[in-house]
C-alpha cells in the first residue's frame, strides 16, 4: 500500500477504502486518513503490523529482524538457518532449528547436549558422553555437526545457573555434577558464590640432570595449593614466558597419584576425572561426588630443550588468573596470578 520516491512518502491511492481522503501535507507527501489499524493493514507479514497514529498510518519493521531470524512471507512466519539462531539463553531447555526452520526449545535435563553416539541434541540422560563432549568444547574442539557452541554453555563462572556466552571449566563440572546424580541447576541445586578464604598455588621445580652432577636436561614442575580447606574440582592454568620460552617445549602434563600429598590421594581413579591440554598448559580435575579433605598437591609439568634450541636457556614457568577451585557447595574461588618459577637449561 506504499510506495514513493525521492524522500517522500505516498500512500497509493487505490489502497484509500473505502473513501479515499487526500490531504496535501507537503511538496509531495500525501496519506490515506485512518479510524484505525485495520485501515493501514497490507495483508503482509514481513513488514510487520501497521498501525494509525493520529489518522496517519505508520509502516511497522520486519518482525524478524531484532531476533536474527528470516523472514518467510508464504508462511507468515519467521525461520531459522541452524541451533545458534534458538538459543534463549536458559540453561534448562536446549534450543534447536529442526527441518521445519522453527525454532524448538525443550525441557532437558541440564548437561544432557548429546546422544549415545555423540550426535547433536539431548537423548533423555547425563552421562559420561556429555561430560567427554564438553571437555572437548573446553580444550577448543568442535561440536557435533548441528549444534551450535552455545548448546554447551550450561553454566556460568562460579556455578550460577546462567549462561554467559562460552564453554569453560564450569561447564564441565555442572555436567560431572549432573551425570553422578548431583545437578546444580533447573531444580535442583544453588547459585553458587564465592567463599571466604584466598587460595594461592605454589610452583615447586625439581631438576632431571642426564647424569649425576651432569647438566640439567629436563624440570618437573609440581603444583600445589594451599588456603583452601576442601576441594572438590579444580582447573590450573600456567604459562612459560621470557625471551627463549620458544626454545622450551613441554614433554608432559600430568598427575601423580602416587603423591601422597595429592589432594584426590584417597579417591579411586574410577570417581574422579582429569582432562589436559598440553598446548595451552591448561588442566581440568574433578571428583564425581563430594570433595576432598584439603591436602596440597595438584599437577605436574615436565619441561625440556626444544629439539635443536641451543643451551643455555632460562625461562619463566608462573601460574595465571584461570586457575579456578571449587569446593563441596559448589562455591569457586578464582587464584590470582602470581606465583612464577625461573627455569635454567645448562
Amino acid at each position: 500500500m506504499i510506495g514513493g520516491t525521492g524522500n517522500n512518502v505516498v500512500f497509493n491511492q487505490s489502497g484509500c477504502s473505502p473513501t479515499p481522503s487526500w490531504s496535501c501535507q507537503s511538496n509531495y507527501l500525501f496519506h490515506c486518513s485512518c479510524n484505525s489499524d485495520a485501515d493501514c493493514a497490507d495483508g503482509l507479514f514481513c513488514n510487520g503490523v501497521e498501525t494509525c497514529v493520529n489518522l496517519f498510518c505508520n509502516e511497522a519493521l520486519d518482525p524478524c529482524l531484532m531476533q536474527g531470524l528470516v523472514c518467510d512471507e508464504a508462511n507468515s512466519q519467521c525461520d531459522c538457518n541452524d541451533f545458534g539462531d534458538c538459543i534463549d539463553n536458559d540453561v534448562c531447555t536446549f534450543d534447536s532449528c529442526p527441518t521445519n526452520d522453527q525454532c524448538v526449545s525443550m525441557t532437558y535435563p541440564h548437561g544432557d547436549v548429546v546422544g549415545p553416539n555423540g550426535s547433536c541434541g539431548p537423548d533423555g540422560s547425563v552421562t559420561q558422553k556429555d561430560v567427554d563432549a564438553i571437555k572437548d568444547v573446553v580444550f577448543g574442539g568442535t561440536v557435533p555437526a548441528g549444534c551450535s557452541i552455545l548448546n554447551f554453555d550450561i553454566q556460568r563462572d562460579c556455578e550460577l545457573c546462567q549462561t554467559d556466552g562460552k564453554v569453560t571449566v564450569f561447564d564441565w563440572w555442572a555436567a560431572i555434577d549432573a551425570a553422578f546424580g548431583s545437578p546444580q541447576c533447573c531444580g535442583s541445586g544453588g547459585s553458587g558464590s564465592t567463599p571466604p578464604g584466598s587460595p594461592i598455588l605454589i610452583l615447586d621445580p625439581t631438576p632431571v640432570y642426564a647424569t649425576p652432577g651432569g647438566p640439567v636436561i629436563a624440570w618437573i614442575v609440581d603444583v600445589h595449593i594451599y588456603g583452601y580447606n576442601a576441594v572438590g574440582g579444580y582447573q590450573v592454568a600456567l604459562d612459560i614466558t621470557g625471551a627463549q620460552a620458544g626454545d622450551v617445549q613441554v614433554t608432559q602434563f600430568y598427575t601423580d597419584d602416587t603423591k601422597p600429598t595429592y589432594v584426590f590421594a584417597k579417591t579411586a581413579s574410577g570417581d574422579r576425572a582429569e582432562a589436559f591440554d598440553t598446548p595451552t598448559l591448561h588442566m581440568m580435575a574433578a571428583k564425581h561426588v563430594g570433595s576432598a579433605n584439603m591436602r596440597s598437591y595438584l599437577t605436574s609439568i615436565r619441561v625440556e630443550p626444544a629439539p635443536g634450541a641451543a643451551t643455555p636457556i632460562t625461562v619463566t614457568v608462573g601460574t595465571t588468573s584461570n586457575s579456578i577451585f571449587n569446593d563441596p557447595t559448589d562455591e569457586c574461588a578464582q587464584v590470582p596470578a602470581g606465583d612464577q618459577t625461573i627455569l635454567t637449561f645448562d
